[in-house]
């Protein structure tokens, strides 16, 4: 018995060094960019970039949205948009979907029309998830969508 506890501490280092080596590096970017201002934000960290493009601008509910995403210091494997009603239960209204990338491999793309709402005045969040290789990195951008 005195011999299986120095054992099962190596091993339980070897997990512990092995997870921290080897799995993917998760980045999180917090920013004050408004997106909703230019259309588009610049975002970096840990060498690192995103610049997230919306068009239109200001936003329509049901209208077709354009999301363009081009990064630098991540080769992207997988690049997803979460759209979300930002302090609301709406679970119906919820959008997850892909960007595709296939002009060059740091240009992100895709078209969605946007959900509608009763309320005149919507706060949206979008979370941008990318998975790369070594690295996932994630950010959000909030969006006040008005009904007209």
């Amino acid at each position: 018995m005195k011999n299986t506890y120095p054992l099962l501490i190596v091993i339980l280092l070897a997990l512990v060094a092995g997870h921290y080596f080897f799995s993917p590096k998760e980045i999180y970017i917090v920013h004050d960019c408004d997106i909703q201002k230019s259309g588009h934000c610049i975002v970096t960290k840990d060498d690192v970039e995103l610049e997230l493009s919306l068009n239109p601008t200001p936003i329509i509910p049901t209208e077709d949205v354009s999301y363009t995403l081009k990064t630098r210091g991540l080769k992207v494997e997988e690049a997803t948009i979460r759209l979300l009603g930002h302090d609301m239960e709406m679970p119906r209204d919820e959008q997850v979907f892909s960007l595709s990338s296939l002009t060059t491999p740091h240009l992100h793309e895709a078209t969605r029309a946007f959900p509608t709402c009763t309320e005149k005045l919507m706060t949206w969040r979008i979370y941008l998830v990318l998975k790369g290789q070594k690295k996932w990195v994630r950010t959000t951008f909030d969006l006040e969508v008005k009904r007209i």
